[in-house]
């Protein structure tokens, strides 16, 4: 090999490397009404249930264009029902991790976790909410709980922002709580 080879060879490898770039930000160029995180497709917006006997309604939160990293999302509470008493909260993802970060009559904050899809074209980033309706041993009447994806912001970068549902769709979630007592 004589030196001019060696010098291309060296050359080119150069060129590579400096075309090469690490993706700092996974969504630039995204546009911002297409980052939002929803309720899976098979949610429905009503949902009746029952109070007791281990009655409770699992949902999935989804993230249909990936951030790159966890995000961490938050649904709001609202409607007569009371957080403790008539409902309570659990998120486990699918690989039955916890990933509530809190709870409260108000809100719920949880992880969804970021899983690498090595190029497939599917939706990884998601969850499993659950919401249980516990026995309250109270004539208390029927009860209404009305639960609002409010969005979700990047674990690592916050400046990462998804708003809550696809616009006005796959966002809010009422849940009719019939009385047993």
């Amino acid at each position: 090999m004589n030196y001019k080879d060696l010098t291309y060879i060296i050359l080119f490898g150069v060129l590579i490397f400096a075309s090469c770039e690490d993706v700092d930000n996974p969504i630039e160029g995204v546009p911002t009404s297409d980052l939002f995180v929803q309720y899976a497709a098979n949610v429905s917006d009503t949902v009746n249930v029952r109070e007791g006997d281990a009655s409770s309604y699992t949902f999935v939160v989804q993230a249909p264009i990936s951030a790159g990293e966890d995000l961490v999302a938050t649904v709001a509470f609202s409607g007569d029902a009371t957080f403790g008493t008539d409902f309570t909260v659990s998120v486990e993802d699918d690989f039955d991790n916890d990933g509530l970060l809190s709870s409260s009559r108000a809100e719920a904050t949880f992880t969804i976790p970021f899983v690498p899809t090595r190029g497939e074209d599917l939706v990884a980033d998601q969850t499993n909410v659950t919401i249980n309706f516990p026995q309250d041993a109270t004539v208390d009447g029927n009860k209404e709980l009305i639960v609002t994806l409010q969005g979700a912001v990047g674990s690592v970068n916050s400046s990462i922002a998804f708003a809550g549902g696809r616009g006005s769709i796959r966002r809010v979630l009422v849940v009719n709580i019939a009385d047993s007592d």
